[in-house]
């Protein structure tokens, strides 16, 4: 997939996995969440894997407009009223963590990391917004709402997020790549027995660690059933207006958009694979009025999963199997091509980390069956 991500980039190869080979911990997948659980699971003294089917971070993570926040849509107002202030409050936690977590491990790696403001819009509900803003504020984390923001977009009002970020994902997934054992152009082709068969060997291991686009083991866990794919469309143009925030239209298939240097990306989408859409004829229309006269220097489409109930499926894979877990972030329906992984994908890898070393675990949220 070619995106303003892969140019200009040398990724490291890994060779393929050749022969059978042991490990405390097998992480099957090698995009951001991947390559973060097994980071952090490393640092911690755990002896680990990655298997990856291609390249690594060369599936949904190359193709994210790598917005870090933990602002997603407007879910703390939903998630107080389903599931209840301490769980609302625990997910908003955990997101912010996860902010600070990329902020800190970026500090080492050249990644064009930046602080920026995280908003999200609507051009009819401004009620919604302002019950989500004062949700937040009441979980503890200092959201406002915003009159007539952003300009341009015909926006009645805005939530802010402050000091949220963005930056460039391969370039820091490469950097927290860098002295892992990643095996690339290994298709796991089954897991039997706590082992993974590729074409070229088997990795046995104590642990393993789902991370892959999809769930793969059918017969338990039933994600197949649970989860559905969705595809987004995002074109990056020069030209534009240098803007000091990332946005997203709070609507089914609303737009979004954040800066890269002197570029402008703006996205929408939110439809299934093989439907028909005209995600760049509307993009297109917006750029008229948000940024007439620049010019498209590059576009792509991706696509990742939604759950069912807007909540990521981690945690154990299934009760019949206790060592299997599932990595499974979900993208909400406004925003995928944004990315809610690069927030959950670094909760997730802490979360896990002091699960596997044995530390009491309350915000896993998944209930496989």
């Amino acid at each position: 997939m070619d995106t303003i991500w892969t140019r200009g980039v040398s990724p490291t190869e890994y060779p393929a996995l050749v022969g059978d080979t042991q490990t405390d911990v097998l992480v099957i997948g090698g995009g951001m969440a991947g390559i973060l659980i097994a980071r952090e699971l490393s640092s911690r003294g755990v002896l680990c894997a990655v298997v990856e089917a291609g390249r690594i971070g060369m599936g949904v993570t190359s193709g994210t407009t790598a917005v870090v926040s933990a602002q997603h849509s407007t879910p703390y107002s939903r998630l107080l009223d389903d599931l209840g202030r301490d769980r609302a409050k625990a997910y908003l936690d955990a997101n912010l963590e996860a902010v600070e977590e990329i902020a800190r491990t970026a500090q080492g790696v050249d990644c064009d990391f930046e602080r920026r403001p995280s908003v999200i819009y609507s051009t009819r509900d401004k009620e919604k917004l302002i019950r989500e803003a004062e949700t937040v504020k009441s979980l503890g984390f200092p959201a406002y709402f915003s009159r007539d923001f952003p300009a341009n977009t015909g926006a009645v009002g805005a939530v802010i997020f402050p000091d949220m970020a963005q930056f460039h994902p391969l370039k820091y997934l490469y950097g927290m790549a860098s002295g892992l054992t990643i095996y690339e152009n290994s298709v796991v082709r089954r897991v039997k027995d706590m082992t993974a068969y590729t074409d070229g060997g088997s990795v046995r291991a104590k642990t393993i660690v789902i991370a892959s686009h999809f769930p793969f083991l059918d017969r338990r866990g039933l994600y197949f059933m649970k989860m559905h794919q969705t595809r987004e469309s995002v074109v990056a143009v020069e030209g534009g207006p240098e803007i000091g925030y990332t946005a997203v239209e709070d609507e089914e298939k609303g737009f979004f958009l954040r800066g890269y240097g002197k570029l402008l990306l703006v996205g929408c989408g939110n439809h299934l694979p093989g439907e028909e859409n005209d995600d760049f004829a509307r993009i297109g229309l917006f750029l008229e009025k948000f940024a007439p006269g620049s010019r498209q220097v590059c576009r792509w489409v991706n696509q990742d999963c939604v759950t069912l109930d807007g909540v990521p499926y981690i945690g154990r894979y299934s009760p019949a199997l206790p060592h299997i877990f599932s990595l499974k972030a979900k993208k909400h329906r406004t925003n995928p091509v944004r990315c809610f992984f690069l927030r959950q994908s670094s909760s997730f890898p802490m979360k896990y980390g002091s699960c596997f070393c044995h530390q009491h675990q309350s915000w896993f949220t998944s209930k496989p069956q």
